[in-house]
Order: structure tokens, then C-alpha cells, then sequence
């Protein structure tokens, strides 16, 4: 399973432009604050949006409409191999 690497990145390709939901919310279980700084008290709601995340041009690129699990490898020259290196979710 380890040297899957490759059906790793075009799965995680797959989610990145097709998420199994548009957006999705969340409700602070208690008072927090997100990694911007950004406060969110107890009972609060957050909500994403994964499907217009994956499409930033911003994160992902001029080529953010191209299917290429290759954005989720680098090469490990050492070991003549391909390494999966997941991305800020």
C-alpha cells in the first residue's frame, strides 16, 4: 500500500476539484479562535466551502482547472521514487 503513492495524489486531486460536499459548517463547542485570528464563540457556526477552495487560483495555481496529481508529489532523487506531500487543508 505504500507505493501507492501516485493513487494517493489523484485521489486527493480527485477531492481537491470534485469534494463529496460543496460547503460544510461547523458549531464551536466552546469559544476559540481560528488560525487567522479571527474569534469564534461557543455556539457559533463556521462554515467552508471545500468546492470553491479547490478552485483558487490563489492556492492552486494559473492550472488550478487541470487534473494533475503531480501537485501532490515531489521526487525523492535518492530513492528514485515519488513522495506524497499533502497540502494545507
Amino acid at each position: 500500500m505504500k507505493d501507492m503513492v501516485y493513487t494517493h495524489a489523484a485521489l486527493s486531486e480527485s477531492m481537491r476539484l470534485y469534494p463529496p460536499v460543496p460547503s460544510d459548517s461547523k458549531q464551536a463547542a466552546k469559544d476559540d479562535v481560528l488560525p487567522d485570528g479571527t474569534a469564534v464563540r461557543k455556539g457559533e457556526r463556521v462554515t467552508y466551502h471545500p468546492y470553491a477552495m479547490g478552485r483558487l487560483e490563489e492556492l492552486w495555481g494559473k492550472d488550478w482547472a487541470e487534473f494533475r496529481p503531480e501537485r501532490w508529489l515531489k521526487a525523492d532523487v535518492a530513492m528514485g521514487k515519488w513522495e506524497f506531500v499533502g497540502r494545507d487543508p
